[in-house]
């Protein structure tokens, strides 16, 4: 008899696909309180109102007495000009410890600063470089700034509030407004020279008024400043205090 012969057989249906494992959503890590410049930028600043001419101190070199929470040490900034260019340059130091570097060069035009680069350099390595926008400041240029719309005012008249358009870290820009303080001002009080009045201004951030920045500026020597102060919810981040100065 003859062999059956073999039935015939489809091939095998494909297996349908195995469904995507399904991964649980992560829950984010709770994070500090960002700093000022990590917040969201300020849509649509308008154009601040400038100082006809602001008035820029001479050059000089400051040492200040540099204030941590439960650290100390020194700063030195160094302010020069050549005719219509700049340069700011702060060092730092805590505990013997050397902070980061900081360099803004630029423009001086009718209404102050206008810095073109800002940079963070770390044991001479450049870690950071920004390009800020007329007529917005960076790190370091807002001060010498704020000091010179104080130079620039009317003495016959209040001082206005002072206005800043601030850059962040992250490339967003922030407006600080700085507002004269009512209160008995400090003074500046050193061996070989009587002490006189500070104009004390305090900044806070736009978006979280628990950031919050103090300056004094001494009107005698072009309201350079000659103590400012960092706080987040009322407790210290940095504080500086003049030692010394040298034109």
């Amino acid at each position: 008899a003859r062999p059956a012969a073999p039935l015939a057989t489809a091939p095998p249906a494909p297996l349908p696909p195995a469904p995507a494992a399904r991964v649980p959503r992560a829950e984010p890590a709770p994070q500090a309180p960002a700093p000022p410049e990590d917040l969201a930028p300020t849509p649509e600043l308008p154009t601040p109102e400038w100082a006809p001419q602001a008035v820029l101190p001479d050059p000089q070199r400051f040492r200040y007495r540099l204030v941590q929470p439960g650290k100390q040490g020194q700063a030195e900034l160094l302010w020069e000009r050549d005719g219509e260019r700049y340069r700011l340059l702060l060092q730092r130091q805590v505990e013997g410890r050397e902070l980061p570097e900081w360099q803004s060069e630029g423009r001086v035009g009718a209404g102050g600063l206008e810095p073109q680069r800002f940079e963070v350099r770390r044991h001479g390595r450049l870690r950071q470089a920004l390009a800020p926008q007329p007529p917005v400041q960076d790190r370091l240029s807002w001060l010498l700034q704020l000091a010179a719309l104080a130079q620039a005012r009317d003495p016959q008249r209040p001082l206005p509030p002072l206005s800043i358009d601030l850059l962040g870290w992250r490339g967003g820009v922030q407006r600080w407004v700085f507002e004269p303080v009512d209160e008995e001002p400090e003074e500046a009080d050193s061996a070989d020279e009587p002490a006189r009045p500070l104009l004390h201004l305090r900044g806070q951030h736009p978006a979280d008024a628990r950031y919050r920045i103090d300056v004094w500026l001494d009107p005698a020597r072009g309201h350079m400043p000659r103590r400012w102060v960092q706080r987040f919810d009322e407790e210290l981040r940095t504080e500086l205090q003049l030692l010394d100065f040298e034109s």
